[in-house]
């Protein structure tokens, strides 16, 4: 048999941005889709080890009339041939509709995954699945697939796609989740559950080990928000970009870094990071974390804190 991921699109791989028209924002032609920073780059991770990459997704604007359904198909396949072209990833997807309750919806999300897997010949259990809202979790969970990751977005206005108890964990985007979900041994609950909020986004602590004096963190910054410009007497920590753009102060020099670039800090050097894309994701690794070795010479903030 053969395993898949299957993959929420909006806020998962696209962006789906409510405030660019002040209202709901949906993806009604080709020209409005926006790929999430590292979601094709998580897709063809996911391809290469072997899983097949399956897009479920309920779209309302085929029930609110905004668009037919031939025309939203014809937006996926214009999105499928394009990764297939870029990196050849090979997709397939199921767009949901539902006119009833939110069980109903579920329930579409569940069927649509069964029938991927009859006609794939699918091990749900050796699976993953991903999404941004509860109805996902539920759907992927309720199907069978073994692994689901939330996609736990901080500035959602709907409270139930916060703190997905039903998740195996939560991850800041697509690309983290990928990354830890293949990574041997992965362990989903305790990696990703345990996270502090910050002004400039979420701490998500993976690993904090006084008798090895290691710490390994992922940080979550969104675009405005600035850390404060800080040091530690103790600690010396690298940041690789794992997602998004950001620009760092190191002691005097500003530098812009990007995915896959790694940044390394003694101690002693102040340091500050500000995401230029609408979110960036950061991988620390340091010494020991202790909160009393933080001396911050400017508070963290939005805008411009230098």
């Amino acid at each position: 048999m053969n395993k898949a991921a299957f993959l929420d699109v909006n806020n998962s791989i696209i962006h789906n941005d409510r405030s660019k028209l002040g209202g709901n924002f949906y993806t009604l032609s080709y020209d409005d889709v926006e790929w999430i920073d590292g979601a094709i780059e998580a897709q063809k991770k996911l391809y290469d080890m072997g899983y097949m990459v399956f897009w479920v997704t309920m779209q309302n604007c085929i029930n609110e009339g905004k668009i037919s359904r031939v025309d939203c198909e014809n937006i996926f396949d214009q999105m499928s041939d394009y990764i297939n072209v870029k990196d050849d990833i090979i997709t397939d997807y199921r767009v949901c509709i539902s006119r009833e309750d939110s069980q109903a919806k579920i329930d579409a999300k569940k069927i649509a995954v069964w029938n991927l897997a009859r006609r794939y010949d699918i091990d749900l259990q050796a699976s993953f699945g991903v999404g941004d809202a509860k109805s996902d979790i539920l759907a992927f969970k309720g199907a069978g697939v073994g692994t689901n990751i939330h996609i736990d977005l901080p500035d959602t206005t709907a409270k139930n796609d916060h703190n997905v108890e039903e998740a195996d964990g939560i991850a800041p985007n697509l690309q983290t989740a990928v990354q830890w979900f293949l990574s041997e041994g992965h362990n989903p609950k305790s990696l990703f559950t345990d996270y502090v909020n910050k002004i400039t986004g979420r701490e998500y602590i993976l690993c904090n080990d006084a008798n090895f004096n290691k710490c390994f963190k992922l940080l979550q910054i969104f675009k405005g928000r600035v850390s404060s410009y800080h040091y530690h007497k103790s600690k010396s920590e690298s940041f690789t970009v794992v997602s998004g753009k950001v620009r760092l102060v190191i002691d005097d020099e500003v530098v812009i870094r990007s995915l896959g670039d790694t940044i390394y800090v003694t101690k002693g050097t102040p340091h500050s990071f500000e995401a230029l894309s609408d979110m960036a994701v950061l991988f620390e690794q340091s010494t020991e974390h202790n909160d009393d070795d933080t001396y911050r010479l400017t508070q963290s903030g939005v805008g411009d804190a230098l």
